[in-house]
């Protein structure tokens, strides 16, 4: 089986990737792909045939802040190149922000709930449309399937991201509290 994980294997996230991946001797890993573009110009991938493409790249709010990237788009580009290699399988990284800090929402959120970003926040708002775009690719094609994976941000010991020192900061705390 081939797995193509585009962009983020840098990434704390992509690291355990990375390492889990390449313990299963079945599994052949393509990394860091390139970074795909949406209206296709951008970089070759470079990339004729994967079974699974991985995206780490869209929820990377660091990486999509830098290049001044939406989080939607980079989906769609990673989607593009889903559907060039005739993935059958894609996996999603996003964010539990598609639920929106609402209080209404259920504790615990389950699956079942409705995507209501807060709308003051364009990168939940730019997520919940990629998770939209990744859900009408799976039901485009037969034999498709999706998997959307929603991790916690973390605040661990090494490089914090800035969408976690932002949170912190608003607590008035400082990351060795």
């Amino acid at each position: 089986m081939t797995v193509a994980v585009l962009t983020g294997a840098d990434g704390a996230l992509g690291r355990r990737v990375a390492a889990l991946l390449g313990d299963d001797d079945a599994v052949d890993v393509v990394f860091h792909v390139a970074e795909p573009s949406s209206n296709g110009n951008g970089p070759s991938t470079g990339l004729t045939r994967a079974d699974v493409v991985v995206d780490l790249g869209s929820s990377d709010y660091d990486r999509r802040a830098e290049r001044r990237q939406s989080a939607t788009e980079y989906a769609a580009g990673s989607l593009a190149i889903a559907e060039g290699c005739d993935v059958r399988h894609v996996v999603f990284v996003s964010s539990a922000m598609v639920y929106g800090a609402t209080a209404g929402n259920p504790v615990p959120l389950t699956e079942a709930q409705i995507l209501r970003p807060d709308v003051e926040f364009i990168f939940g708002r730019q997520l919940a449309s990629a998770e939209e775009l990744v859900e009408q690719w799976r039901r485009e094609g037969d034999g498709r399937a999706t998997t959307v994976l929603r991790p916690a941000v973390s605040l661990a010991e090494g490089r914090q991201s800035r969408l976690a020192t932002a949170l912190v900061s608003g607590l008035g705390q400082r990351f060795a509290e």
